[in-house]
């Protein structure tokens, strides 16, 4: 007796379980499994563009909308009463999670910053200042101008803005920084 699915002979050394009845349903169910996937990648991204579509106010100028990127920030300077050691102090004695919730409000300010520097390093289009202080180090990534690192000095005292992107027991890090004086 040969043993048979879907009408037809396996060949031999197939195994007995292809031969069951639930089996003969497989294909079909991983054909419908690819479409249902298929149509649903189509309409995601139709969606999201609905979305922001619908969330983009309209405006009463025929200008096109502005890009996010190109937008000029609004910068935020935090008080000159705010110092460094202020914010290093908020970190002091907390674990890390602590840290940020106590610096929280900080993060995304603009800070300026005047002191002497500490090194200087490079990373694709991103040049990092490290200037020191006596309540910590203050890094500061200054984006697109990587000859700065030819011509900026060990203890040569320069003046730095950037937003804060991060506070922490030792120091701070500044992101878009910018000197704003030598």
């Amino acid at each position: 007796m040969a043993i048979k699915a879907g009408g037809l002979p396996l060949v031999s050394g197939a195994p007995l379980w292809l031969a069951a009845h639930g089996w003969s349903y497989v294909p079909a169910a991983l054909v419908s499994f690819y479409v249902v996937v298929a149509l649903y990648r189509l309409m995601v991204p139709v969606a999201s563009q609905e979305r922001t579509a619908r969330a983009a106010p309209a405006s009463d100028t025929d200008e096109p909308p502005t890009p996010r990127s190109a937008r000029q920030e609004e910068r935020v300077f935090l008080s000159e009463t705010v110092t460094i050691g202020f914010l290093v102090s908020l970190c002091e004695n907390k674990t890390t999670v602590q840290a940020h919730k106590a610096a929280l409000p900080y993060y995304g300010k603009w800070f300026r910053f005047k002191g002497p520097i500490d090194d200087v390093a490079t990373l694709r289009n991103i040049t990092l200042v490290r200037l020191t202080h006596d309540d910590g180090l203050i890094s500061v990534e200054i984006e697109d101008q990587p000859s700065l690192a030819d011509v900026l000095h060990i203890g040569e005292v320069i003046t730095v803005i950037g937003r804060i992107r991060m506070i922490g027991s030792t120091g701070l890090h500044l992101e878009k920084g910018e000197i704003e004086a030598r």
